[in-house]
Formats: structure tokens, C-alpha cells, sequence
């Protein structure tokens, strides 16, 4: 009886008009998951979500990324010209995919990412970076945010950004401008502290720069090498492929010595390299 009053509940509703269904992907949002999704993985070993993060991120770089220029959404078509949280976001997401993917064309997109991210949002002037592009249209107002809303504040995830990718690569002028985004969010922190968790957070890694690990060796034991190290404290780890050739400059000076390679660096320096898996364990071990 249930089941045929079913039948003529479905028979009426199928005579209404369907609502529209919101279908857009936005990067921002998306750049986001895959963070979460890479997280997932390196907790549990899921291949899952490591294949899911992996899909995402190619599908915003093949279908959003078009002549050099990243756009917010796509619906059906690339749509709306990419803001600060897109570039911010997308950015972060392939620095995070690095770290468990090594891949030197993605390393190489997330230079373009950065140095758009500079040219084009940055306050050249003030310091920091507006939401929108140099090349966005002309609005009456121009914002530049840094206190976290439901998402985190772009100017942080930025900051946080260039600041790795500048240690990473060695490039003083992402440090700068994260340096002077950071100075220049100092009144807005003084407003409302609480509001800038996010921002606070980057500025740590500012004062005390990120710990960044740089392994090299073969890439048939580099998964066994993840599974041990991912479970221990949240340090950067970069695994490069002891073989690759296309390795970028500042990285091809960390050079394989042997079967296993570590590099521990702070800021511009850089520990004696470790020539062990187990001396690293012991040098993280008592820090």
C-alpha cells in the first residue's frame, strides 16, 4: 500500500517543474578539499583520497587555467576571472600535493601561481594584496582583507604560500612580499586578533621559519618512506626522485648522495646532508 502511494506521489511531483540545480566548481572551494584530502591521506594511507585530491587538481588545471590566467568557476565553461582566495588556495593546494607527489611541472605552475599573485594583487605601495587582479575590472572599491571569514583570509594563505615556496626555491622576493603583507596587516590585527588566526599562524612561520625536508632517493622507496614519516610531527617533507633530471635549480643542489639523501633546512640554511633514513629519524627524534 505504502509502495503505491509512492507511485502516485512520484507520477504528480514529476509534473512540476524541476528546480535548477547550482552545477558551478569553484576553485577556491575545491582548493580547499583537496588540502583536506591530501591531510586525509597522509592520515590514514587511503589511495582514495589521494587519487581523488590528484583528479581535482588537474581538472581545475586543465579546464581553469587557460593562457596563463586562472578563472574562479567553471560551468560548462571557464567562468569569472580569478580572485585572491583562487590563486591563494590553488597555490597552497600544490604546494600540499607536492609534498606527498613530487612533480616538477606542477612545482614549476606553482611559480607562475606566486608570481601572478605578486604582479598582479599585490599593494605595491602598502604592502599586502587586494582580492582582486590588476587586470579585474574597475570597481569603486578595492578590497583588501585579512581577518578569516568562513574560509580563511586569502592575504594569509598567501603570505603562508610565499613564504614556503620562497624557502623552498630560495627566492628572496617571495619573502619580501610576505614580509610586507604581514606588516601591513598589523592594524587590522590590533583591531580584532581573534579575527586573524589563520594570518597569525603565517606570521609565525615569518619569525621562526618553516622546518623544510628535502629527500632524495630512488622512487620505488619513497612510499614506504612517506607511511613513516607522515605519522610523526607535521614537518614540510619534499620526496624528489633521486633519478629526476628536471629537478628546478635550487632543488638539483640538494644532489643525491647514495641510496638515501635528507636535507633539513630553516629559513636559507641548511644542516649537513643526512646520508640515512635512520640518522633522520634520530635527528628529528631529538629536536
Amino acid at each position: 500500500k505504502i509502495d503505491d502511494i509512492n507511485e502516485k506521489l512520484m507520477m504528480i511531483r514529476n509534473r512540476r517543474i524541476a528546480p535548477n540545480i547550482d552545477k558551478k566548481i569553484l576553485v577556491s572551494w575545491n582548493s580547499l578539499a583537496i588540502i583536506g584530502l591530501i591531510n586525509a591521506y597522509k592520515l590514514t594511507g587511503d589511495m582514495r583520497f589521494l587519487k581523488a585530491s590528484s583528479d581535482c587538481f588537474h581538472f581545475i588545471k586543465n579546464n581553469l587555467w587557460k593562457n596563463g590566467e586562472l578563472f574562479a568557476c567553471f560551468n560548462n565553461e571557464p567562468c569569472f576571472k580569478g580572485y585572491l582566495d583562487d590563486y591563494a588556495f590553488l597555490l597552497k593546494s600544490v604546494l600540499e600535493l607536492l609534498k606527498v607527489e613530487w612533480n616538477s611541472q606542477d612545482f614549476y605552475f606553482s611559480k607562475e601561481l606566486a608570481d601572478i599573485i605578486i604582479r598582479d594583487f599585490q599593494n605595491h605601495q602598502n604592502g599586502g594584496f587586494y582580492f582582486t587582479s590588476n587586470n579585474h575590472e574597475e570597481l569603486i572599491y578595492r578590497p583588501q582583507t585579512y581577518m578569516d571569514e568562513s574560509l580563511p583570509a586569502g592575504n594569509s594563505i598567501a603570505i603562508d604560500c610565499l613564504l614556503e615556496l620562497g624557502y623552498l626555491e630560495g627566492n628572496k622576493e617571495y619573502i619580501d612580499a610576505a614580509q610586507r603583507a604581514i606588516v601591513s596587516a598589523s592594524d587590522s590585527i590590533q583591531r580584532s586578533n581573534t579575527s586573524h588566526a589563520s594570518l597569525l599562524m603565517a606570521s609565525m612561520d615569518s619569525i621562526t621559519p618553516k622546518k623544510i625536508i628535502i629527500i632524495r632517493c630512488p622512487i620505488n622507496d619513497i612510499k614506504g618512506y612517506k607511511e613513516r614519516l607522515f605519522s610523526l610531527e607535521e614537518v614540510n617533507y619534499y620526496f624528489v626522485d633521486s633519478e629526476a633530471v628536471d629537478v628546478p635549480k635550487e632543488l638539483s643542489l640538494k644532489k643525491p648522495i647514495g641510496s638515501f639523501t635528507a636535507y633539513i633546512c630553516e629559513g636559507f640554511k641548511c644542516l649537513a646532508p643526512i646520508d640515512s633514513f635512520e640518522q633522520l629519524l634520530k635527528e628529528l627524534s631529538q629536536e
